[in-house]
């Protein structure tokens, strides 16, 4: 992940790799309460080498194998490795040289720092998660960014399905992961449109298929304050690659198409 440019593949680049794992990715505290979210790596051992290597003038890719959200916003692109086990670090590498498309999209919400959340004893909804977050993230839930590009057009639904052609512009296979959020006509709605559907598709360079994603079927359907499940008749569904906020749109310089659904 990283912002504003196309990622290239790695191979006959001269690369400094700096890989940081997860030993200060647990809970952390703050004014002696717990938040359970450790945004940065501070001054650190692991944050002092990562000055010493972006020092060195070289293209960077930041390897984070972490648990948790962190903070990281130097060097040239970011591989969010998580645990990957056994085979991660060739994995990684297939990655890294351009063997393999990245295609991965995150599924949680990089915030800035614990400021932007409440308290880890409040267990209400307000500024968590995707839905409910009420500042701009450093990366958002659902994005992710691969080595080749794909177009979106003639989107509609169907049977709780949406239909979507994919077009695959670049001159490397890859994966591209469909993603379809709902925003609903209701005051009981979330504040930011929430994910109804996705499906992973593989497509050749240069090719295109019409991808099928099933959606939930609570993807006309709000939670009341009471706690009740209530049916609204207008939805308008959102198709790309990522999240519809407006960082997720400048990250990948793409637009979701919209499909208006009206239940009688």
């Amino acid at each position: 992940m990283r912002d504003g440019q196309r990622l290239c593949p790695g191979r006959s680049l001269r690369l400094g790799i700096a890989a940081f794992p997860a030993t200060l990715a647990g809970n952390c505290t703050q004014g002696g309460k717990a938040c359970g979210y450790c945004p940065s790596l501070g001054k650190s051992a692991q944050y002092l080498s990562l000055e010493t290597v972006l020092k060195a003038g070289k293209p960077v890719v930041i390897v984070l194998a972490s648990g948790s959200p962190l903070n990281i916003y130097q060097g040239n692109a970011i591989l969010q490795a998580w645990y990957p086990g056994q085979a991660g670090g060739q994995a990684l590498a297939s990655i890294i040289f351009g063997d393999v498309s990245p295609a991965g999209r995150l599924p949680i919400t990089f915030l800035h720092g614990i400021d932007d959340l409440p308290p880890f004893s409040d267990y209400a909804m307000k500024k968590r998660t995707y839905r409910y977050c009420e500042t701009e993230p450093l990366y958002p839930f659902g994005f992710g960014l691969s080595y080749t590009h794909f177009t979106y057009q003639d989107a509609r639904y169907e049977n709780n399905h949406v239909y979507v052609t994919v077009r695959n512009e670049g001159h490397m296979d890859g994966d591209e992961v469909v993603q379809v959020y709902a925003r609903k006509e209701h005051p009981n709605d979330t504040l930011h449109p929430s994910l109804v559907g996705f499906k992973r598709v593989s497509i050749p360079a240069g090719e295109t298929v019409v991808a099928c994603v099933e959606l939930s079927p609570w993807v006309n359907v709000v939670i009341t304050e009471e706690g009740e499940r209530k049916k609204c008749s207008n939805v308008t569904l959102l198709i790309s690659g990522h999240q519809p906020d407006a960082l997720s749109q400048r990250l990948t310089q793409t637009t979701p198409l919209e499909v208006k659904v009206t239940w009688a």
